[in-house]
């Protein structure tokens, strides 16, 4: 690998597509190699594709009752925007407004 703990990628933001496809291994490799304080954004369905290897990650990280809910905020301008309602979750995601 070219990137890691010790040489960081070049960002700000990572966006990780298909993410149910990241295996274990891989996905601890990505995170070394993402900068402090950088956002990683993870997409994916934990129910449509899974990963190659060993290690369901988007399955561990995304427990049941989270699944399709938003934040307050989010929900609030989302609804403000286009009229329409969200789930809000129960808990708020932690470092959001």
């Amino acid at each position: 690998f070219r990137h890691g703990a010790g040489h960081p990628l070049p960002l700000d933001v990572l966006v990780v597509d298909e993410a149910s496809m990241v295996d274990l291994s891989l996905m601890a490799r990505l995170l070394a190699a993402v900068p402090a304080g950088a956002r990683v954004i993870l997409l994916g369905d934990k129910d449509q594709l899974p990963s190659v290897e060993a290690g369901s990650v988007i399955a561990s990280l995304a427990p049941p009752e989270a699944v399709n809910r938003f934040s307050a905020g989010f929900a609030r301008e989302f609804a403000q925007a286009t009229g329409q309602s969200l789930p809000v979750a129960a808990v708020e995601p932690a470092g959001l407004p």
